[in-house]
């Protein structure tokens, strides 16, 4: 079973953690500057998986994912929870595609965020 975990991000760089431990909730950082809040929509959910780093991956994270076989492309996506399933949504497109978030983490890399990179799905 995977860990119950969220992250929060403030808008001025500062991220916060929160996990599900016995029933309630644990914060597990809590820097944020004096004046900040945090907007409930900005709360991220923790897929269960990690990238190729070891880091851990969450809704609004970019990957850039793919392996070294010739006919599989290396391309770059959002995580997101959509029909009951974290996925990969492939803005890039005129129609949006999803798939869903089942590769090897060695194909998986963390390269951003939709709060601090975007511009790297454009």
């Amino acid at each position: 079973m995977r860990e119950i975990k969220f992250r929060g991000y403030s808008g001025d760089g500062v991220w916060t953690y929160m996990t599900l431990n016995s029933g309630r909730w644990d914060f597990i950082t809590f820097p944020l500057k004096e004046g900040s809040i945090l907007n409930p929509r900005n709360w991220q959910q923790f897929t269960g998986l990690l990238d190729r780093h070891g880091k851990e991956i969450y809704e609004s994270d970019i990957l850039k994912y793919g392996s070294n076989h010739p006919r599989i492309p290396k391309t770059i996506g959002e995580v997101i929870y959509y029909r009951g399933s974290f996925r990969l949504d492939f803005k890039g497109n005129k129609v949006h595609t999803y798939d869903t978030l089942d590769w090897s983490e060695e194909e998986m890399e963390i390269i951003g965020n939709i709060y601090q990179n975007s511009d790297l799905l454009k």
